[in-house]
């Protein structure tokens, strides 16, 4: 909630700088380096086990002239993986003795991608849209994971990125300005069941946790399970972000 309220805060500064009445000022100009932190939110696709997570990032590019540009991106987040999109856990720890356990968890991500940027300069406005591709790759927690670990030596999952988004930038002046941008952050072959620390005995990734299924022990109680959305394998993960533009060297 206080990572809102600032975002929020920085949101309506930016939007009263915007409608302020400011001199042109020419921006992305031709052979200009574009420097960009960026803070902002992830809303996950529904298909996805993720709650919705701060972001922390930047891009820099180039600018070719007002119209086009190319560049590099990263970014990080830290979300939450929500254990009801599972079976719960299952521990029979005596003969009349059974545990049930939800399977979440706290994710780490990294995201990398190159895009291209096509924009239209309106004085000291800048409205552009941006596509690329790249990666995502999801740390795994090490203490949920550590039989997986263990046998597998998996501690990363990693998934192509197409990033496709849209946004407005603003110059306070010819070295610095910002900027708010909505990003479509696509995930391609997404499995949402590799992000459950138990799979169930047939799996490679057996840990000797049980899902809470009649598959195992003969033995279940399914009516505690909640029912998850329908899985896909391409997801659609909105970003929305705010970004504080600067030009090296000038």
């Amino acid at each position: 909630m206080r990572f809102s309220r600032i975002v929020g805060g920085a949101l309506c500064v930016a939007l009263a700088a915007l409608l302020a009445p400011r001199p042109a000022l020419a921006q992305y100009e031709t052979g200009q380096w574009r420097v960009t932190p960026l803070f902002g939110v992830t809303t996950y696709d529904n298909a996805t086990p993720f709650k919705t997570a701060a972001m922390l990032g930047g891009t820099v590019q180039y600018s070719f002239n007002q119209v086009f540009a190319a560049g590099m991106g990263i970014g990080y987040a830290r979300p939450e993986v929500d254990g009801s999109y599972f079976p719960l856990v299952l521990f029979k720890v005596h003969q009349d003795t059974t545990l049930l356990n939800q399977a979440g968890w706290q994710a780490s991500q990294w995201s990398y991608y190159g895009f291209v940027t096509v924009g239209i300069p309106l004085s000291s406005l800048y409205l552009y849209a941006n596509g690329g591709v790249g990666g995502i790759t999801t740390w795994l927690d090490r203490q949920a994971f550590r039989d997986r670990e263990i046998r597998t030596a998996e501690t990363t999952i990693t998934n192509l990125m197409i990033p496709l988004g849209v946004g407005l930038s603003w110059s306070v002046s010819s070295l610095i300005g910002i900027r708010i941008d909505a990003v479509d952050e696509i995930y391609t072959s997404f499995d949402r069941q590799r992000l459950y620390p138990s799979l169930d005995r047939s799996s490679p990734f057996n840990e000797g946790r049980y899902r809470n299924t009649c598959e195992v022990e003969n033995f279940c109680i399914g009516e505690a399970n909640a029912t998850a959305p329908d899985e896909k394998s391409t997801v659609h993960n909105f970003r929305f972000s705010l970004g504080f533009e600067f030009t090296p060297g000038r």
